[in-house]
């Protein structure tokens, strides 16, 4: 998930901060924008919020799952291992 697409979930879905999200998930202030120049979060980051996302109740079990894949497929197709 790139930071972009975190943040905009996060807004939109969500009605989360960037700031918001790092003091639930314990990250310390900050932390998360450093992401900005990056490619990809962390992989366990985009997860969390795409679970968050789907606890909305806007989803079907079946788009959870959906969305869950997607995001680990994005995930590796944009990852660069060293």
């Amino acid at each position: 998930m790139k930071y972009s697409d975190m943040k905009s979930f996060l807004k939109e879905d969500l009605g989360l901060t960037i700031k918001d999200f790092e003091k639930l998930v314990g990250s310390k202030p900050k932390s998360l924008t450093n992401y900005t120049q990056r490619k990809q979060m962390p992989r366990y980051l985009g997860i969390v919020v795409a679970l968050m996302r789907l606890s909305s109740s806007k989803f079907s079990r079946n788009e959870i799952l959906e969305i869950i894949k997607k995001e680990v497929e994005s995930y590796e197709e944009n990852c660069v291992w060293h």
